[in-house]
């Protein structure tokens, strides 16, 4: 859509859009372009965003866990990607990133196709040899341990509801 037929729609309709759109222009830094094939061999999910939390970078393993192409992620920010719920508490985390110049947290990432990962965001951030300021989050895939952690969940209210069966689960284990 190009800025004409933007004009034809009232403003508080189309610039919401507008602003999310990615900036496919957008250059990764010089020193990024030189580690990138490392942060490709990662089996973690990597993203790179500058100052103004627009994506630079991120590797393969992250495409597979979101399910975008990197040109859908290149220029983007987190208004674009995440839903409007999410974008507060995000800030939330990223103004503690900056105050502490790292942070961890558990969240969810969303996929393409809507549905949202479990994961660990762990930040740090970092300034370039350009002078300027990236976050550097790593996103590791968390699904098999919420899913573990379902499982156990429901044995203890299993076990609550029926003590009796707790000794029979100990018979089961010995």
């Amino acid at each position: 859509m190009n800025f004409y037929s933007y004009c034809r729609r009232p403003w508080l309709e189309w610039l919401p859009e507008w602003l999310s759109m990615p900036d496919v222009n957008l250059q990764a830094p010089d020193w990024l372009l030189q580690m990138e094939n490392i942060l490709e061999t990662l089996n973690e999910g990597v993203v790179i965003t500058d100052d103004a939390l627009r994506v630079v970078f991120a590797n393969e393993a992250l495409l597979r866990l979101t399910g975008f192409e990197r040109g859908e992620l290149r220029g983007r920010t987190p208004e674009a990607i995440f839903s409007a719920e999410d974008i507060p508490y995000l800030m939330q985390q990223y103004a503690i990133a900056q105050r502490n110049r790292h942070h961890r947290h558990e969240y969810h990432l969303p996929r393409k196709n809507g549905e949202r990962v479990p994961v660990i965001f762990s930040g740090r951030m970092i300034t370039g040899p350009d002078g300027l300021q990236y976050s550097v989050l790593t996103l590791t895939d968390i699904t098999a341990q919420k899913r573990a952690q379902e499982e156990i969940r429901q044995a203890n209210v299993l076990l609550t509801i029926c003590p009796s069966c707790s000794s029979n689960f100990a018979n089961l284990r010995a």
